[in-house]
């Protein structure tokens, strides 16, 4: 198994308790979690028929996510951090026969290569064909053989593999290789590429919070001085034409 995660949860096949099938270490114990580089076995009981099962893995972690927030119009930028929990999940089955083709079916999200990988593995000692999107594909016995479904970001999958003895397998999924905000409303920006801020001044035409004061206060102010003179001269003129009466 290969996995960024520091671990994954293993989950058995929902009839494991009365199909005797085991999911189990390379030490053959039971097995409820793994990690990178772990191996899984299917532990098949001597008497089983032949048939399949299922095994499921899952793995979360927390991605550090941060956002440049602008409006449509002029408005101060706010830069937000936070995480978010991405999760991903993979299955992988196993089939079992006394001869024949022993096919082993699995889907992962391919992300370098930009879609889901279908793995088909045949442990038997015959050929194995399948028929996947409407095209065959034959497995040599002892060989495996991936075909990569190649889709867009946070696309739908739906995939059905068909085959002899009533083969039908199907993977269903959403390509998740990137964690991305679903912010609606104003207009978002990576931290990596942040709307510019003005330091020390501001540009022509921005509106600013009423302070007060205004362009027109220093006229204001000087008119206000100006009458304030005139006042004081008019009071002169009058005390010295009562002294000469």
């Amino acid at each position: 198994m290969h996995t960024d995660a520091d671990s994954v949860t293993v989950t058995p096949p929902a009839d494991a308790v009365t199909s005797g099938v085991r999911i189990v270490g390379k030490n053959g114990m039971d097995l409820t979690s793994a990690k990178n580089g772990s191996q899984i076995f299917f532990q098949i009981p001597e008497d089983a028929a032949a048939g399949s099962a299922e095994v499921a893995v899952q793995a979360s972690t927390t991605v550090p996510v941060g956002r440049a927030f602008t409006s449509e119009s002029r408005s101060q930028t706010q830069i937000l951090a936070g995480s978010s929990e991405s999760t991903v999940s993979a299955t992988a089955s196993a089939t079992w026969a006394d001869k024949g083709a022993i096919p082993a079916l699995s889907a992962a999200e391919h992300c370098a290569g930009g879609g889901v990988d279908i793995t088909a593995a045949n442990e038997g000692d015959q050929p194995f064909t399948f028929e996947l999107l409407g095209l065959e594909h034959t497995v040599p016995a002892g060989a495996s053989q991936t075909v990569t479904i190649p889709l867009q970001e946070d696309q739908a999958y739906d995939f059905t593999i068909t085959g002899p003895a009533g083969l039908d397998k199907r993977f269903t999924g959403v390509l998740d290789c990137q964690t991305q905000g679903n912010e609606t409303g104003d207009t978002t920006q990576t931290l990596s590429e942040p709307s510019p801020l003005t330091v020390g001044g501001t540009s022509a035409g921005t509106n600013l919070a009423e302070t007060g004061a205004s362009s027109v206060t220093p006229v204001i102010t000087g008119v206000a001085v100006a009458l304030v003179v005139i006042g004081g001269a008019a009071l002169v003129l009058v005390q010295r034409r009562r002294t000469q009466d």
